[in-house]
């Protein structure tokens, strides 16, 4: 949103020369972005998040293959971009709910506790809720309040912020506020 509007722009403006592929090139185009995007994820999260069959996936990922770095576990391959970091980023983020870094995947073990899934889907009803994100994985959620002043952005943790996190937040929070163009006051 910017402002009141919803911010959306026309795709021939943007795109005024766009690339004509094959089927399979086009299975290979969105296999390589998924997995660049999104990566390390499986092709059971590919297939899961794309609704497409396995049988499509294993052709877009021949085609993809070269591009991508592979990792092994537990018998399991995971797809992402070469070169990416052995750790999460040390850093916080403020998440809008439908956000994909937990939309995009069939499995979000390896960022949201089980626990924890209540507070992020209320009623288990597809109704994301905002989250805190910290050292890549869900520390909380966050509420968004507009004031007289602007917006106002308030943390709901789920487990005991450190200074260091709240400052994050603070920080991310702030960057939303430029975003949207206004001030933005965070307790």
């Amino acid at each position: 949103m910017l402002g009141n509007d919803q911010a959306v722009v026309l795709l021939d403006e943007w795109v005024t020369n766009p690339r004509t592929l094959t089927g399979e090139e086009a299975l290979g185009e969105f296999v390589l972005r998924y997995f660049t995007g999104h990566g390390p994820a499986t092709v059971r999260d590919f297939c899961w998040w794309t609704k497409l069959p396995v049988k499509d996936a294993a052709i877009g990922l021949a085609i993809a293959r070269e591009h991508l770095a592979e990792l092994v576990v537990d018998g399991t391959s995971y797809w992402m971009a070469p070169g990416l970091p052995d750790t999460a980023a040390k850093s916080v983020y403020a998440l809008p709910g439908f956000d994909e870094f937990l939309l995009g995947y069939q499995d979000r073990s390896a960022s949201l506790d089980a626990g924890y899934a209540p507070a992020i889907v209320p009623g288990n009803n597809g109704m994301f809720q905002p989250t805190i994100i910290a050292d890549g994985r869900v520390v909380g959620t966050w509420r968004r309040r507009r004031t007289a002043a602007g917006v106002r952005l308030t943390a709901v943790p789920l487990e005991p912020l450190s200074a260091a996190r709240l400052t994050g937040f603070r920080t991310a929070a702030r960057a939303y506020g430029r975003f949207l163009g206004v001030p933005m006051a965070v307790p």
